[in-house]
């Protein structure tokens, strides 16, 4: 062979060559990043899945603790003190007070706080009222009458006290909140 038509044939490979390694970078290398593409997506897509299945997982369980809630919110709903109970309880107070030697020298009831509608329905409002007692007695009978007060409601504390010795006795100033429902229409 001439030497010429080795030079012909040589450019010819490198020509297809040439040829071969542009259409794999034109239309093969391209479809080989989209693929890379559609993995890094699809990897991607796995871990959402993987995240939301254990949230599902999770789904069951805090069911269970709102209706834990939503039983515990309906339990103290029913615990709250209406206003005939707060009428009752403070009209009691007295015969309460008798019951341990505790002589009630005088009472007074006020409303606390502003009433505030409720969270979760619109017609209930809760309202603090307080009763200020002004009371004679001895220390244990005290202790006794103060713990029957507050087992009557859960709802219901000693907010303040003060104490003064007078004699054998004592004189105290106790303010008892009460939170209570007003206006019920449930």
């Amino acid at each position: 062979m001439k030497k010429d038509e080795i030079q012909i044939i040589s450019l010819v490979c490198i020509l297809i060559i040439g040829i071969y390694a542009g259409t794999f970078i034109v239309l093969i290398n391209p479809s080989i990043l989209e693929k890379n593409r559609i993995s890094e997506k699809m990897n991607t897509m796995l871990d959402e899945i993987k995240k939301n299945k254990a949230i599902a997982a999770k789904k069951d369980q805090v069911l269970k603790e709102t209706e834990l809630v939503n039983n515990k919110i309906a339990q103290y709903k029913k615990a709250l003190v209406t206003s005939t109970e707060f009428d009752y309880f403070r009209d009691t107070i007295r015969d309460m007070a008798n019951e341990y030697e505790v002589k009630v020298l005088s009472d007074r009831t006020s409303v606390v706080a502003d009433s505030s509608k409720s969270v979760f329905k619109d017609n209930i409002i809760y309202v603090e009222k307080m009763i200020t007692l002004n009371l004679d007695c001895k220390y244990h009978d005290f202790g006794s009458f103060l713990n029957r007060i507050e087992d009557t409601s859960i709802f219901r504390k000693a907010d303040d006290l003060s104490i003064n010795k007078k004699g054998d006795l004592l004189s105290i100033k106790l303010d008892i909140l009460s939170l209570m429902i007003e206006n019920a229409t449930t």
